[in-house]
């Protein structure tokens, strides 16, 4: 289950339509009862991965990121 409070909603009209975005903010869930990463990368249609140039274990846990949002949706792209 989702939190609310970490989603962001946005409506906007780009090129005459309708476009509704969500954002989804893992990082500012809590951990407890929080579902893995995995079944949370299965919703999204695209990824934003942000980390702190000033910090190697940042930059080490974005990498990790994307590799799994790599494994997770080239599996599903093959269907």
């Amino acid at each position: 289950m989702y939190l609310l409070e970490c989603i962001y909603t946005k409506h906007l009209c780009l090129d005459g339509r309708q476009i509704h975005l969500e954002i989804y903010d893992p990082c500012s869930q809590p951990q407890r009862g929080k579902l893995s990463l995995t079944d949370e990368l299965h919703w999204a249609d695209g990824f934003i991965i942000v980390y702190d140039i000033s910090d190697r274990a940042s930059f080490a846990f974005a990498k990790a990121l994307l590799y799994r949002i790599r494994e997770s949706h080239i599996g599903a792209c093959k269907k």
